[in-house]
């Protein structure tokens, strides 16, 4: 008795290690001011994503807390960070989590399919203990006091108005320096985090088509001796689609991917001159993607040198004496 007496007094809690760029603790909260929302008189709700190792925050309002909703956002929300977690910490959300448990909760299929797409774990916090994901949750009331306290005096009359004032004050905020590091989150995640993400699909197809093409598309260019003497050309804009292998519905039109890269001209002649590698012309390239018709933002991409012999050769062949895919 007296055991078990002591064993009912003693407090359990989770150790967290600020392991760089493993888990993103999710939470999703109300707001509960629908007057800020005139045309549409329903309350909203939004989902916040925090960092394990930098803060790095991410928040945007959505209608629901419905699965449409809920991983659209997940979505958008790598897509912000550039990359995805190695672990997904959410809240017991029905629209995540069809069953809590700590040792075998039941994921909702769909939820589980996305994360699957993106190579992500997720193990959802045990009901009823906040210290699972205590840096979420105090994400949020930080999110949501220096949020809503700055957008308090707006009225917004549209959900994409809505995000697009909740983004502006997001960067402020990552943008914004922490008292105890002096530096912000933003640099903190650029420093320790951002490249321990796991790279997201498109960022994959990317790195692969810029490898495949940019370097032989510099060197056709670059053929005309007219072009290598124009002093008035600055640099190069190279244009890459493909087709998005993605299950289309009847009469839905194909998906193109689209990569638009921007080479200035020291980098492009370093790169010619085999001064430069692969990987640093990519550094210094500036990439935009284009998934349809949706813009990605910037790319971060990893590239290498590529040709058609290594990448597509066929076994036991072999080019002829003097014949080049260069």
């Amino acid at each position: 008795k007296a055991y078990a007496a002591q064993e009912r007094s003693v407090l359990v809690a989770v150790t967290q290690a600020r392991a760089s760029a493993t888990q993103v603790r999710v939470d999703a909260s109300t707001i509960t001011d629908p007057a800020k929302f005139q045309q549409y008189a329903q309350a909203q709700d939004r989902l916040s994503g925090v960092l394990g190792a930098s803060n790095l925050t991410y928040a945007e309002a959505t209608w629901t807390q419905t699965l449409p909703d809920w991983t659209g956002a997940h979505v958008r929300m790598f897509r912000f960070f550039g990359g995805a977690p190695k672990l997904l910490v959410p809240d017991n959300l029905k629209s995540g989590v069809n069953k809590a448990s700590f040792y075998d909760p039941e994921i909702n299929r769909t939820y589980g399919a996305m994360a699957a797409h993106y190579s992500v774990g997720v193990l959802p916090a045990r009901p009823g203990k906040p210290r699972d994901k205590a840096k979420v949750e105090a994400g949020v009331r930080f999110a949501q006091t220096y949020i809503l306290g700055r957008l308090r005096g707006l009225t917004f009359f549209s959900l994409a108005e809505c995000n697009a004032a909740i983004a502006l004050v997001m960067q402020r905020m990552n943008d914004r320096p922490m008292r105890n590091l002096g530096l912000s989150r933003r640099e903190l995640f650029d420093k320790i985090e951002h490249d321990a993400l796991i790279a997201l699909p498109v960022d994959k197809r990317a790195s692969s088509m810029f490898s495949r093409y940019v370097g032989p598309l510099l060197r056709r260019m670059n053929h005309d001796a007219a072009v290598r003497a124009d002093s008035g050309i600055d640099g190069y804009t190279i244009i890459l689609g493909w087709l998005k292998q993605a299950p289309r519905g009847d009469g839905e039109r194909p998906v193109h991917e689209v990569i638009a890269a921007f080479v200035d001209r020291p980098a492009a002649v370093a790169y010619l001159t085999g001064a430069g590698h692969a990987r640093d012309l990519v550094s210094r390239a500036r990439v935009l993607g284009f998934d349809g018709e949706t813009a990605l933002g910037e790319l971060r991409l990893s590239a290498w040198e590529d040709n058609f012999v290594t990448t597509y050769k066929v076994k036991d062949y072999e080019l002829a004496p003097g014949v080049s895919c260069q």
